[in-house]
């Protein structure tokens, strides 16, 4: 149903041609009414001032579907946004509402909700059996074959026994935050690892209730640069749980050759999030791959952060499927060096930065992370349990791990 344009309100059209062309000025009182260009990107700002780029997609009573210039699709509600962007949502409604066909339509309406039958997103792919098979060098659709790749086998496992390898991986994590770590949610089987996440209330980290038990594993041996690289399927719940693969380094392992560097993390992929975490709340679909970056560090004696909401034109590097994660293994990798940092999904390069901070020794993590509507953060990013939203519906699942495997360039 469109909206109906409210009458007498100055409209605001912030609009930015392809995210670069200046912005176009406010409407003043009594000039021409005139539309919004359908395909252009806006910003789009609620009351607090921050702000977005997106295209408009579809309005729906009190929610607005956009598409950001990443190509993301997210959902926003329209009384968070200020009054000028609800007024400009509005008038593009009033414009171009019914342009929508019925299969965008239920494809938008779909978004977030577990697929019933058919899943519209998911695309079926087969990785060739004899590349991701090689074990020697790392899947690239593209590789420079005059690099020859050394192994690192402290970070390297192929899941083939009956027991988690006690030697690389930890697997008994003390909780932290609303993360309640358990060995009995991590172990091998059929040849992969096995990481879920169940139903369990328990009083957890800090004496919080808690109510879910989750499955990590963190590798004993760190280094620094590398290509990464796991052959991983996502669990089935979504939205609520996110799988993950990481590199990190704990704030006692510094470096001396970068004493105002703390902590940094890497992710090689975080499937499922759910949540963009901008402060819009514009939320992911099912098929969002997280490719972010986090960084803790000093500069002129002041402790600074940075991330994907806070940095996201250094640490956002997100990705959008063409396929939904749940549905069968993909090979999800980065490679650090001194100078950058590059992402491949399924031999593919899809992101590069430039590696500013990123030269610490690393462990690799795989984990299953809570997400909205189990969880929620505060202004400090803090997360908290959400006991009314905590229930055993869609427990017990589970990520799996076909490997996980790591290299460096020989000289």
């Amino acid at each position: 149903m469109k909206l109906i344009r409210l009458s007498g309100l100055i409209l605001a059209m912030l609009c930015v041609m392809n995210g670069s062309s200046p912005l176009l000025a406010n409407l003043s009182e009594g000039a021409t009414n005139t539309a919004p260009i359908k395909d252009e990107y806006h910003t789009l700002t609620n009351a607090q001032g921050n702000s977005l780029q997106a295209r408009i997609l579809h309005v729906e009573g009190n929610t607005l579907f956009i598409r950001r210039t990443d190509n993301s699709i997210f959902k926003i509600e329209l009384d968070q946004l200020s009054a000028s962007s609800r007024s400009l949502a509005e008038d593009w409604d009033a414009h171009y509402g019914g342009d929508i066909t019925p299969s965008q339509l239920t494809y938008l309406r779909n978004l977030g909700k577990p697929p019933v039958e058919k899943k519209p997103i998911a695309v079926k792919t087969k990785l060739p059996a004899t590349d991701s098979n090689d074990r020697s060098k790392p899947f690239l659709l593209e590789p420079d074959r005059s690099v020859v790749w050394q192994p690192i086998d402290m970070l390297t496992d192929e899941f083939e026994g009956e027991h988690i390898n006690g030697g690389k991986w930890h697997y008994d994590i003390k909780p932290w935050d609303d993360q309640s770590w358990s060995k009995d949610n991590t172990w091998v089987a059929d040849g992969k690892l096995h990481l879920s996440a169940n139903y369990e209330p328990h009083i957890g980290f800090g004496g919080v209730e808690q109510f879910y038990k989750l499955g990590i594993v963190i590798s004993h041996g760190t280094t620094t640069y590398g290509y990464f690289e796991a052959k991983i399927k996502g669990c089935s719940l979504f939205p609520g749980v996110s799988p993950a693969a990481w590199l990190y380094n704990r704030p006692s392992e510094g470096s001396s050759a970068y004493p105002h560097v703390e902590f940094t993390s890497i992710d090689l992929a975080r499937l499922q999030t759910a949540e963009y975490k901008t402060k819009l709340q514009a939320t992911t679909d099912v098929s969002h791959i997280g490719l972010h970056l986090n960084c803790h560090y000093e500069e002129l004696g002041q402790k600074m952060a940075m991330n994907h909401q806070t940095k996201p034109s250094i640490c956002d590097n997100s990705w959008q499927a063409p396929w939904d994660p749940r549905d069968e293994f993909h090979i999800y990798a980065v490679e650090t060096t001194p100078e950058t940092i590059t992402w491949y999904i399924d031999g593919k390069k899809v992101a590069q930065q430039e590696n500013l901070y990123w030269h610490l020794p690393m462990n690799f993590s795989l984990s299953l992370g809570l997400r909205p509507p189990y969880i929620e953060w505060d202004e400090q990013f803090k997360r908290f349990p959400i006991p009314e939203q905590s229930t055993a519906d869609g427990f017990p699942t589970e990520m799996q791990v076909e490997y996980i495997r790591a290299w460096t360039r020989q000289p």
